[in-house]
């Protein structure tokens, strides 16, 4: 029953994370910004609700969702790194002074 309850929380949370991922996308001015954004919020989004699934199901598929949870949290870092790396090279600052949201 409680696992049930964790395992629904968890479903329920997991769209706002992958949510507000994309609005960061959307809407953060500059790449690092964006790359910061999509990469914490869609590694949140994304394990809550692999996590969710290794919840409810409580099979071998939880084993494979915990892999694939290991899998992201290993890899979601170095990508970013990777993409900051290749933006900084190419000079591409961080804005000054710029605005959010466009007020």
């Amino acid at each position: 029953m409680t696992l049930d309850l964790v395992s629904m929380l968890l479903a329920a949370v997991s769209p706002i994370f992958l949510l507000v991922g994309a609005l960061g996308l959307v809407r953060l001015p500059g790449v690092f910004n964006r790359m910061h954004s999509t990469t914490e919020a869609t590694t949140l989004g994304a394990s809550s609700a692999l996590l969710a699934a290794a919840l409810h199901f409580r099979s071998g598929a939880s084993l494979t969702a915990v892999l694939a949870i290991l899998f992201l949290f290993a890899t979601a870092p170095v990508g970013a790194h990777l993409i900051s790396r290749a933006a900084f090279e190419e000079d591409m600052k961080p804005p000054q002074n710029q605005k959010i949201g466009g007020s």
